[in-house]
Parts: structure tokens; C-alpha cells; sequence
């Protein structure tokens, strides 16, 4: 249409090129032919935008319009139905569905379905953040996370074998310059702190890999969790304590990453210069005693030293940061179930009156138990000792806990399936908290009298 309009001529006597939409000559200079197709090519792709949102607003309408004609129809089919068999001993459940479904079809009023973690994935993603990242540095996230591609195992593999190659070379050299008969007593006590930290931090590491099913198995319940919430709120309390898990695992990463860039880049240069016996400067490095192995006179070999070095105490703060940012994250998560405990418990004290009593007191005991041992023991070797309230003894709670803990756990009453251990303790998961709250809650309330 632009090309087809007739061809005008502006003040100067030169010809207006054709646009869609008119008014730009006064930012652009349309009589320069870069500018005018730039304009051009620019509101060409501007109107397929505003082409697809009146289209897209169109096929919305279209859609939904033939659902609800669509359900008008079944409404109509089930009406004949109704006309035809109307001898029938159910006719009010009939004219009922018939009734409820006509509702629905021209309200377009939604079904009673409930909620359910759709962002679950995202969640989950959200959560495990910052240990997917450190982890994979390290090497170890193939193995605490299943759903993992064929690239990132390889690539694994690879950090893994380097993580270990830079921690045996700060570990052996040190542990040679130790225990080296030419070390004297004062430079094998200064060595000590160092070479406990590389050794400790080594410890951490092989303990990490050695621990991954515990590992694999902690995130496969955090994953659970997310995907089995049921309440928008409870899925809110669980990102609220994901949130404080995140600051601590930032406060932690900047504290390590900060305190060690600065130990391993900066301290070696402001300490004061040393002179060997032989009255040659001693070049400083970040963690003394390679001179036993290499010669760090020789400028490549010092700069490959202090490079390795640097790069070795990077795999350290990994470790570290890698241990607090899991333990954050476990301890929050458990943070989290706990919460939802609480608002479990407090809509139970507010429905006490409820006829489902027994059935929520199980599901709040379930609950309890799987954020405090279930989650994060080994509850083949675990043993449940309760206690002497009368909700233990529910036809539910009883038969919750025997699938959790089957001929595992005891009571001091009934024995069923075993009384206490001599000398036992009477301290159970449920005194530490869950009891106490309830009876808080119960006896907080002043009692209602009817007149």
C-alpha cells in the first residue's frame, strides 16, 4: 500500500519516500536511504507484532467459545436423555449433574480441583542453585543429582581428576617440607597450620564423595517435598526459609572467596623480604615449603608454583563453601517442613470440633516424623520410642507408624509392638516440640460456654 499511494514532493522539491505509518521524518531523515529502509524494515516488524496480538486475542475467544459449545451440547444430549428415560428412579441425580453442569458451561466457572505445585520443577531448581554450581566444580554434583546429561558427566569427570590433582599438590610437598629432616623446629610448627587446613579440607572433600548416596538421597526428599506441597501457603513457607538459605550461602561464598583471594594473591607480596643462605631473595609464594621439590629461583618455575597454588586454594574454598552451602540448604529445608508443622498443628487446634480428628492428628504426626528423622537418617537402623499421649494410640497414627518404623518403634503403656528399654529416657521426637505446641495452643484459648 505505501508503493501503491501517489508519489509526493515536499517544500524542497524532493520526493517523500513511502512509509506504513507517516510522522517519522521528524525524528528520522527519510531522505537518506539507510535511515528510510532502517524506518521501513523496523515498522514492517512492528505491525507483525501487533498483527499476532489481535490474532492471538482472536483464536483465545475462538477457543474457549467452541469448549463452551462444546459442553452446551452434552448439556442438550443429556437433557433428551433425561426426556426419554424419565421413568427412571434417579431423577433428581440426574437433574442435579444436568443442573450443575449447565452452571458450569455458561459461567465457565472452575472445577473443584486441588492445588497442586505446578512451579514444583522451577522450585526445585531455585533451591539446589548454588550447590549445582559449586558442586560442579568439584566434580560431584553427576553423582548427588540423577538427572544429569552425558556432557556434564564427562565434564565431571574431568574437574574431578583436577580437583584431586591440585589437592595432592599442596598436600605432598607440604607434608614432605614437615616432615623433612632439613625443616627446623620453628618452620615444621609454622607448617602445621596450613597443612592441617589442605589436610582437613582434603578430609571434607573424600568424605563428600564417599557420602553421595546420603547426599542423592537428602535431595531426592527435598525434590519430593516440592513436588507433594498442597497448599499455596505452605509452598510459601518453604521459599521464605529457601530465601535465608540462599543469604547464607552467599555470606559464605563472599567470606571464603573474599578472605582466600586476598590470603592467596595479596599477603604473599606485603610480607617482608627474605634472604636465603646463599644471599638470594626468596620469591614469596602462599604456602611455603615447595622449595624442597622445585626451584623457585627459576622465574617459569616459580610463576607455575604460585599459579598452582592459586588455583589448588581455590578447589580449598570450594570444599568448604560446598559443605556450608549444604548444610544451609538441609537445615533450611527442615526449617521449612517444620513450619509447615506448625501451621498443620494451629489448624488443628482452630478445628478441634472437626469429625476428622484422628485422620489430621496422623497426618500432622506423619509429617512431624518425616521432617525430624524420616528425611535425613538412616531409618532402617532407627528406632521410634513415643510417648505416653493418647494420640499415639490412634487407629491412624498406629498404623502411620508401622509402615514408617515396621516392629521399630515403643510405647511405656502397651508395649505394641515393644515397651521401653530398661534405663530409657522418656524423651521422644514428639516431646521436643509437637506436644508441648498443642497444649499451648489448647490451653492459650479460654473455653467457650454456650448460654
Amino acid at each position: 500500500m505505501p508503493f501503491l499511494t501517489q508519489t509526493t514532493i515536499d517544500e524542497q522539491n524532493v520526493t517523500v519516500k513511502p512509509i506504513p505509518y507517516p510522522g517519522f521524518d521528524i525524528i528520522f531523515d527519510m531522505h537518506f536511504t539507510p535511515a528510510y529502509v532502517f524506518v521501513f524494515c523496523a515498522q514492517w516488524f512492528s505491525g507483525i507484532v501487533l498483527f499476532n496480538v489481535t490474532t492471538a486475542v482472536c483464536c483465545l475467544a475462538a477457543m474457549f467459545v467452541a469448549h463452551a459449545c462444546g459442553q452446551i451440547e452434552i448439556v442438550m444430549t443429556r437433557v433428551e436423555n433425561f426426556i426419554k428415560n424419565a421413568q427412571s428412579n434417579r431423577m433428581k441425580q440426574r437433574m442435579a449433574i444436568i443442573v450443575k453442569h449447565h452452571i458450569q458451561s455458561l459461567s465457565m466457572a472452575k472445577l473443584n480441583i486441588p492445588w497442586s505445585n505446578v512451579n514444583s520443577e522451577r522450585d526445585i531448581i531455585n533451591a539446589l542453585v548454588w550447590n549445582r554450581w559449586i558442586l560442579r566444580i568439584l566434580g560431584i554434583w553427576p553423582l548427588v543429582y540423577s538427572n544429569t546429561t552425558t556432557i556434564e558427566k564427562i565434564i565431571a569427570t574431568i574437574s574431578f581428576a583436577l580437583c584431586w590433582s591440585a589437592l595432592s599438590f599442596l598436600l605432598i610437598p607440604m607434608a614432605i617440607f614437615t616432615l623433612s629432616d632439613q625443616t627446623t623446629i620453628n618452620d615444621k610448627i609454622k607448617m602445621l597450620g596450613p597443612l592441617s587446613y589442605v589436610l582437613i579440607s582434603t578430609l571434607k572433600y573424600f568424605f563428600l564423595v564417599i557420602h553421595y548416596k546420603s547426599i542423592r538421597q537428602c535431595i531426592h526428599v527435598l525434590s519430593t517435598d516440592w513436588r507433594a506441597v498442597q497448599q499455596q501457603n505452605y509452598r510459601k513457607i518453604m521459599i521464605k526459609n529457601v530465601a535465608k538459605s540462599h543469604m547464607l550461602s552467599k555470606i559464605c561464598i563472599m567470606f571464603m572467596y573474599c578472605g582466600g583471594v586476598c590470603f592467596q594473591s595479596i599477603m604473599p607480596f606485603l610480607t617482608h623480604t627474605t634472604i636465603d643462605k646463599q644471599n638470594v631473595t626468596v620469591k614469596p609464594i602462599p604456602c611455603p615449603g615447595f622449595d624442597i621439590i622445585f626451584d623457585l629461583h627459576f622465574t617459569p618455575v616459580y610463576v607455575f608454583v604460585f599459579c598452582a597454588q592459586w588455583c589448588s586454594g581455590i578447589v580449598l574454598f570450594n570444599v568448604t563453601t560446598a559443605v556450608c552451602c549444604l548444610a544451609a540448604m538441609f537445615v533450611a529445608h527442615a526449617c521449612g517442613q517444620i513450619g509447615i508443622v506448625i501451621v498443620r498443628v494451629e489448624n488443628f487446634v482452630k478445628n478441634a470440633q472437626s469429625n476428622r480428628m484422628k485422620q489430621c492428628m496422623a497426618i500432622i504426626v506423619k509429617h512431624h516424623m518425616q521432617s525430624l528423622s524420616e528425611r535425613y537418617s538412616d531409618r532402617d537402623r532407627m528406632w521410634l520410642q513415643l510417648d505416653d499421649a493418647q494420640s499415639s494410640f490412634g487407629i491412624n497414627t498406629k498404623r502411620e507408624l508401622k509402615r514408617m518404623f515396621p516392629n521399630k518403634w515403643m510405647d511405656g503403656i502397651r508395649g505394641d509392638p515393644s515397651l521401653f528399654p530398661v534405663r530409657s529416657s522418656n524423651t521422644t521426637c514428639l516431646n521436643y516440640y509437637l506436644w508441648r505446641r498443642v497444649s499451648y495452643l489448647i490451653f492459650n484459648v479460654l473455653p467457650f460456654r454456650k448460654t
